[in-house]
């Protein structure tokens, strides 16, 4: 089982700038353009905020593949509002469950591998390999 956390990125300059209804449509378009990447036996939620998270039965690869479809996504498909194209990217932090580990300990090191990506300067991935510090696989 691997978790994603995803967050999309300057989610509050949207808000300051077009404001909070079009901040509301922009996250029904990201939860929307996630849902069309996933496969059905994935799961997605918004667990707070700007950030959602992907649960997969399958393994970092798959994440991988799945932030792929997810970025191509949203380059092709930017939000439309009021004759401006919003392109909106997002960070993502990633951890594969190993062995017993607990599910907060698997949240938590999603959460920080998130809180990496973000760091490092936003549309970025990290990925958390088990208790090790997390390593940046890519940034765009």
């Amino acid at each position: 089982m691997t978790l994603v956390l995803a967050d999309l990125d300057f989610f509050k300059r949207i808000n300051d700038r077009y404001g909070h209804s079009v901040g509301d449509r922009t996250l029904v378009h990201f939860a929307r353009t996630l849902a069309r990447c996933l496969r059905s036996e994935e799961v997605s939620a918004r667990i707070g905020g700007e950030e959602f998270a992907v649960l997969l039965a399958g393994e970092e690869a798959d994440a991988c593949t799945l932030i792929d479809r997810l970025r191509e996504a949203m380059r092709a498909h930017p939000l439309e509002e009021g004759g401006s194209r919003i392109l909106l990217t997002a960070s993502f932090g990633v951890a594969q469950r190993s062995g017993e580990e607990s599910v907060e300990t698997l949240l938590m090191r999603a959460d920080e591998a998130l809180y990496r990506a973000k760091g490092a300067g936003r549309d970025t991935l990290v990925i958390a390999p088990g208790p090790a510090p997390p390593r940046m696989v890519s940034r765009a």
